[in-house]
């Protein structure tokens, strides 16, 4: 008997911001730039949707602007 398989987003495992952050981290670690460009597409992603839980009010915290600068910035000083 097979069992069918369910589908994986790494976008519902990146479920706040430190998650996010320590995904990248990860990802910056293995040096691998295509990886880098897609956890990068991975984290806008995750913080989209972060926000909006934020917004409609699921989430205890206040929403903070998303700072782009710093994210690339980040993501810039590591592709070394």
């Amino acid at each position: 008997m097979t069992q069918p398989l369910t589908l994986f987003d790494i976008v519902d495992v990146l479920d706040s911001e430190e998650a996010i952050d320590e995904y990248l981290s990860q990802v910056i670690a293995q040096g691998d730039k295509s990886e880098l460009l897609r956890a990068g597409e991975f984290a806008a992603r995750a913080l989209v949707k972060i926000r909006a839980k934020r917004v409609v009010g699921q989430s205890g915290e206040e929403p903070r602007p998303f700072d782009r600068e710093a994210l690339t910035q980040k993501m810039l000083n590591t592709s070394g």
